[in-house]
């Protein structure tokens, strides 16, 4: 089968690592797969995994359309998040659906396997080729959302429904609409990343496949990586430091990285500083070690401490490692991932705050500015006594072991690859 994987597009590598072990799975089992995921950090690690990516038409190639803009930091859920994106905009949203469907036509799979991107599967539908997706719980349209922790109570403001944008779409093919644009990443198959501990989702009948993190956890570490023993090894990963103009308030990481810089310098331990093929501020005090990009696997094994963003995959990774981690989320998904890795204890947390336009940051603070004059703030010595913490006692390192074995009962890749390999093909002929 002509097998292609697609995400949303994001200069990010945490759904491509989700896609790649299915992928590399099915190619061992003689499939013809490819990925269209073309932004640069993706496509360094697609190609250094020996995989085709296409071409695909430029994003936001017509213009990027005007933001939803609300006065929380909190985004609710993925319906929230597309109209945060601006695809409430019908305009821009049949074309990026146009845009997808245009690869789809040029290489005509046999399925779509997606993680996260409803135009790619309303394409799919569109052109009635089998979907398969590769979902988190908080995606899912019957869920409670990235803020499940929070009281129900009425927005703020109410977000405008992209699910309208989608519909246009789906009517000028003659196909019924969906209530949410988040019932469209519910596909002919679908299955959850992660455990029912770290991802629940409403309905029972979705197999949780396990943690799919890409790399071999026994891969030779980059000679700068010191040998056990000598003093504790950190691994920060802050994920992509800056988003899109309007996008920085609610996800930018570089408080990640800013707040670890002034907590960690003076620490009797080695910080490891990886990259997913981004970039990273220079100069890093003397006890970082930077990696551009940090083979993840081998170096949350490796390492007596992971701090990271709370993205779903640097989480799932410190958990499959069965290391403890700090976890400092910059928006609402990621602090949800933060608090179900605290839950289990194999994590604790620390949220930045939000400050005004005219706020100034305290003394000793670290200060990332953002959008307006607005910015994040976060006590260094927070982190350095969450690491401390981490680092002396030895229940999260337990727990967090605990978790690992957990998550290795689960089918992994075999298991997803055996999920898409049983989906029916349809037996009407393509649009």
């Amino acid at each position: 089968m002509r097998i292609l994987f697609v995400s949303l597009r994001s200069d990010d590598l945490g759904l491509p690592s989700r896609l790649l072990p299915i992928a590399a799975e099915l190619r061992t089992r003689g499939h013809d797969v490819a990925f269209a995921c073309p932004d640069p950090a993706p496509a360094k690690l697609i190609a250094s995994a020996g995989f085709r990516n296409l071409e695909c038409p430029q994003m936001y190639a017509s213009g990027f359309p005007k933001l939803f803009a609300e006065p929380t930091p909190h985004v609710r859920d993925y319906d929230h998040f597309l109209a945060l994106l601006g695809w409430c905009d019908h305009e821009f949203a049949a074309q990026e659906i146009e845009n997808c469907a245009s690869v789809l036509r040029a290489w005509s799979p046999d399925i779509v396997v997606d993680s996260f991107d409803a135009g790619w599967c309303t394409a799919a539908r569109i052109l009635n080729i089998p979907l398969v997706e590769v979902l988190q719980a908080d995606l899912h349209p019957d869920g409670r959302g990235f803020t499940w922790w929070l009281p129900p109570s009425p927005p703020p403001s109410p977000a405008p429904s992209p699910a309208d944008a989608f519909n246009a779409a789906l009517a000028r093919s003659h196909l019924p609409p969906v209530d949410k644009a988040a019932r469209l990443l519910l596909g002919g198959a679908t299955m959850v990343v992660g455990s029912a501990a770290t991802d629940p989702v409403p309905d029972p009948a979705l197999p949780h496949v396990g943690p799919l993190t890409w790399g071999d956890p026994e891969a030779q570490l980059p000679p700068a990586v010191p040998p056990p023993g000598r003093r504790p090894l950190i691994f920060l990963y802050g994920g992509k430091l800056r988003y899109a103009p309007g996008m920085t308030i609610w996800c930018d990481s570089a408080i990640v990285l800013d707040a670890c810089i002034q907590a960690l310098a003076d620490l009797d331990a080695d910080v490891v500083v990886g990259a997913g093929n981004q970039e990273i501020p220079s100069p890093l005090p003397a006890n970082f070690i930077r990696l551009d990009y940090a083979p993840g696997q081998a170096l949350a094994r490796r390492a007596d401490v992971m701090v990271h963003h709370g993205g779903h995959g640097s989480t799932l990774t410190a958990l499959a490692a069965g290391t403890p981690a700090l976890i400092i989320p910059t928006y609402s998904e990621r602090e949800s991932n933060a608090r179900r890795a605290a839950a289990l204890g194999a994590a604790t947390y620390l949220v930045p705050e939000i400050e005004g336009g005219d706020a100034q940051p305290e003394p000793g603070f670290a200060m990332v500015p953002t959008m307006g004059g607005a910015g994040r703030q976060l006590d260094p010595t927070l982190v350095t006594g969450a690491v401390a913490t981490l680092l002396e006692d030895p229940r999260y390192s337990n727990s967090a072991q605990a978790a690992a074995q957990q998550l290795a009962k689960l089918p992994g890749a075999a298991g997803a690859a055996d999920i898409i390999e049983a989906l029916p093909q349809p037996a009407t002929g393509r649009r």
